[in-house]
């Protein structure tokens, strides 16, 4: 039984079949074209064996090259156009393009005059649509298709790909593979319902703002965040459901949404921003009533008044989340806190009533704020049980806090900055940048944890804090994006249980010798292990197999179906087995910029093998970045047994004719 191998080694070569980005105008759009190029092989009982190879080159294999195209939409010929019509492919010069992305502000208006465009249709072979891209424009009705990946953000100016398109009244995902709606995305539209399709987590600030047709809105079930002003100024807006699952909801989200009556909130919540749901029917109901509190589903979202008539002195019984600025006008000193509260929002205005102790404000056993009078360092009291949202964002100049193994519930961005901490044992959930860019150093996680939010823990290039050895349990229920980003980590092991890995959850990491799978496991996210490989910065100097951060095995199990783009880029690998239940793998998942001699090379080895008998395809999608882009053999099974194939997508330039 003899084993097959196949090499590549990518040494740049003159040669290329098509330049890049070449631009083209076809039927009255413009566009830029892009090339993917394959080399594919089958191995059956005429295939060729490593001898074959030489140092890394493919030879005479040139009927097993192809060239797959793909294009972005720039724009019109036309400076007004009245119709645009984005094909899912195009012909040019005999050879056919995919057009996958629509560029950035593509057929943005900005004009006195208005805008002639009202139909658009989008190709069924795109995924992205760019920031800007129909801005202005006079749109009535949108579809996004169901191969859409990606809205581009414009996080300086606020352009969204649909903002400003005050005639659009109907907007229909086919998409379930979108995970945000971004910043301004809808906003100023005229839409009058609109229903997030599940997959998406996130609705970014002022995603639908200004949207003062809005009366009736569908949330999906995988909801984490509403980001700020996410609703803001939705003027029709009658009622809405939070779904359970959703955590966050910012500042101002559905603020001056004049005639909502009625919000259902669910027990997931953690956070609900300043202001929330101020000037909403719900707010002037209350103001216009005897009550002194206004509670929903256990979250206190107001008490008291600006005017000082409602005796607030009280916390309602039951109580798990207060809203941030809920606090600012109690009337009473030494408020009792419930027992049942573990999540406060940020009160940046506390009265009178409440004394700092050492520049800090505690009620009962919660730190609600600490204040700019603090020392340098910060020893929180010995029973603090909760930390509130932003509770240090005052406080700058506090940089060390010591905590107490009492803190069981820490708030979003509470002590986010350039301080030197510790981790409490007792931790059960951590919300969002809790301890972001903080320098600290365990040797495992709590293990009560059982909510991550996003950059939770993450450090900072060149101040990277340690977790020595990193496991996650079932009792997790949630982990979020950028969770531990820019850590020194050792070992990292996934609990069974857990379904996806998220987005950037590792990006930047190093030390990693370890990565444990379950088989629960079904998705790997876009740049999840990422490594900015600092180990590597100057690979001319590396001499010795010791200086190479290198992973011994990682066996993607066979429950996996997707590995995203960039999701192991930069990271070394020495034996990846891929399971059978892999359909996709994303653009340079598995990408490693480095050069070597061949002697150092041979130390290594490092091999890929595939389960399934129909192994996935890895993208490339255009001529300056590869699948694999060091010496790689694809381990592919026993001579005897094997009638299946495998694509690798690397530039043609690699490859010597």
């Amino acid at each position: 039984m003899r084993q097959r191998f196949f090499s590549i080694c990518l040494f740049l070569q003159a040669f290329s079949i098509l330049s890049t980005y070449a631009e083209v105008t076809i039927n009255g759009l413009k566009y830029e074209l892009d090339v993917k190029y394959t080399i594919s092989y089958c191995l059956d009982a005429n295939d060729y064996y490593s001898d074959e190879v030489n140092e890394g080159y493919v030879r005479n294999h040139e009927s097993r090259i192809s060239v797959e195209g793909c294009a972005t939409v720039t724009g019109s010929t036309s400076s007004n156009p009245s119709s645009v019509d984005i094909p899912s492919t195009i012909t040019y010069q005999g050879k056919t393009y995919k057009v996958t992305s629509i560029k950035p502000w593509a057929f943005r208006f900005v004009s006195t005059t208005k805008s002639n465009l009202t139909s658009v249709s989008i190709g069924s072979n795109v995924e992205f649509i760019g920031s800007g891209a129909f801005y202005g424009t006079s749109i009535q009705k949108i579809t996004i298709p169901a191969g859409i990946k990606e809205i581009g953000s414009d996080f300086k100016f606020g352009y969204g790909a649909f903002g400003g398109c005050s005639d659009l009244k109907q907007v229909t995902f086919k998409t379930t593979q979108l995970r945000h709606i971004p910043i301004c995305c809808f906003a100023g539209t005229a839409i009058t319902s609109i229903t997030i399709p599940e997959g998406v987590s996130h609705i970014e600030a002022g995603a639908f703002g200004g949207c003062t047709k809005l009366t009736q809105v569908t949330l999906p079930t995988t909801l984490h965040t509403i980001g700020n002003s996410a609703f803001k100024n939705c003027e029709a807006l009658t009622s809405i459901t939070i779904p359970k699952g959703c955590h966050i909801i910012g500042d101002e989200a559905f603020m001056n949404a004049y005639v909502l009556a009625k919000v259902s909130l669910p027990s997931t919540l953690i956070s609900i921003g300043l202001k929330a749901f101020n000037d909403t029917k719900i707010h002037t109901n209350y103001l216009a009533s005897s009550n002194t509190t206004c509670s929903v589903n256990n979250c206190l979202l107001f008490g008291g008044d600006y005017h000082g008539e409602k005796n607030f002195t009280s916390i309602p019984s039951g109580t798990v989340l207060i809203a941030a600025g809920a606090l600012q006008y109690v009337k009473k000193t030494n408020i009792s806190i419930p027992s049942s509260v573990k999540y406060i929002g940020a009160q940046p205005n506390l009265n009178s009533y409440f004394t700092a102790t050492e520049g800090a404000y505690y009620l009962g056993d919660c730190l609600i704020r600490v204040t700019s009078n603090a020392s340098t360092t910060l020893n929180v009291k010995s029973n603090t049980r909760v930390i509130a949202d932003y509770a240090f964002s005052d406080a700058s100049q506090v940089t060390t806090i010591k905590l107490p193994n009492t803190v069981k519930y820490v708030g979003i961005y509470a002590m986010a900055g350039d301080r030197t901490v510790n981790i409490p044992t007792s931790l059960i959930t951590v919300g969002d940048k809790a301890f972001s860019g903080n320098q600290y150093s365990v040797s495992a996680l709590p293990t009560n944890i059982t909510y991550i939010g996003d950059d939770a823990f993450s450090g900072k290039d060149g101040k990277r804090s340690t977790i020595e050895s990193l496991s996650l349990s079932t009792k997790v229920t949630y982990w979020g994006e950028c969770s531990f980003r820019w850590l020194y980590i050792n070992d990292i092991t996934i609990g069974n249980g857990i379904s996806v890995i998220p987005k950037a959850a590792f990006y930047g990491s190093s030390k990693l010798k370890n990565i444990s799978l379950p088989q629960s496991l079904v998705t790997i996210e876009k740049s999840a292990f990422f490594d900015k490989q600092d180990w590597a910065s100057s690979t001319s100097s590396i001499t010795d197999a010791s200086q190479i951060e290198s992973i011994e095995t990682i066996v993607i199990p066979n429950s996996v179906k997707t590995i995203g783009d960039y999701a192991f880029k930069n990271r070394f690998i020495l034996d990846l087995t891929i399971g059978a239940a892999v359909t996709e793998i994303g653009y340079e998942a598995f990408d490693m910029w480095l050069s070597l001699s061949r002697s150092l090379w041979d130390k290594f080895n490092p091999t890929l093998t595939f389960i399934s008998s129909t192994p996935p395809k890895a993208y490339c999608y255009n001529g300056q970045g590869e699948a694999f882009s060091y010496y790689l053999e694809w381990e592919v099974g026993d001579y005897d047994n094997q009638k299946y194939a495998a694509e690798v997508f690397v530039p043609c330039d690699a490859v010597d004719k």
